[in-house]
């Protein structure tokens, strides 16, 4: 027998909120997360990627824990990485290349440039997943299966104490980081899928009496109007 869909939904959700606490590394491409880690940079124009910085008082706000940087970034002329106890120099041109910054406490890298800044992605690494969280969120994910196998409050019960879990094992940590990133980055499927679940449901419960008797042309418009 199969399990009720809210099961599997909570079960979702549970082993979604343990990839954050144990991935070690997670890509921030500017647009799509890697923004909201970010001072003094905005958007630049619509049809180029990143986002861009005047090259004064721009920084890159991480937490303080060890952790790897790898930026991609364009400009013109030397652009300089500081934090930390760790610095890094290129020399950037049209072409977006890369830098690399070991930052054994974390913190905020700041983004010294005479001119302006173009920047496309960063890549943030940790050397060990974070195993108290993961084994926290593991049980939490149990429990809250548990629970959404009794009721449908019981499902909404623990899919809150599972959101909520992920954020106190996270508070403050690449783990929380992690999870805000790549909340950002699956946020149009989710948009996708919230627009298209009402009228998912709405086919399945709806009867189409005459489609029987359509035409093979019929029946090819009536399908192309539901997918656009």
């Amino acid at each position: 027998m199969r399990p009720p869909a809210r099961v599997v939904a909570v079960a979702v959700l549970a082993v979604s909120a343990l990839y954050p606490a144990l991935a070690t590394r997670m890509p921030a491409p500017a647009n799509y997360g890697g923004h909201d880690l970010t001072h003094g940079f905005g958007r630049g124009r619509l049809d180029l990627p990143g986002i861009v910085s005047d090259g004064s008082g721009a920084r890159i706000d991480l937490p303080r824990e060890p952790v790897s940087l790898t930026v991609k970034l364009s400009g013109d002329g030397a652009v300089r990485l500081v934090g930390d106890g760790a610095t890094a120099t290129l020399v950037a041109s049209d072409a977006p290349a890369t830098a690399y910054l070991a930052l054994p406490r974390g913190g905020p890298v700041a983004v010294e440039s005479a001119s302006r800044v173009r920047l496309y992605e960063m890549t943030l690494e940790r050397k060990a997943p974070d195993r108290t969280g993961a084994l926290v969120l593991f049980v939490s994910g149990l429990a809250a299966v548990a629970l959404a196998t009794r009721s449908l409050g019981g499902a909404l019960v623990g899919a809150l104490a599972i959101l909520l879990m992920l954020t106190a094992v996270g508070r403050g940590s690449l783990t929380a980081t992690y999870a805000s990133l790549a909340l950002a980055q699956i946020t149009p499927l989710l948009t996708v899928l919230a627009l298209l679940t009402p009228l998912g449901l709405a086919i399945r419960r709806a009867q189409f009496p005459k489609l029987s008797g359509s035409t093979r042309l019929a029946r090819l418009a009536f399908g192309s109007s539901l997918a656009l």
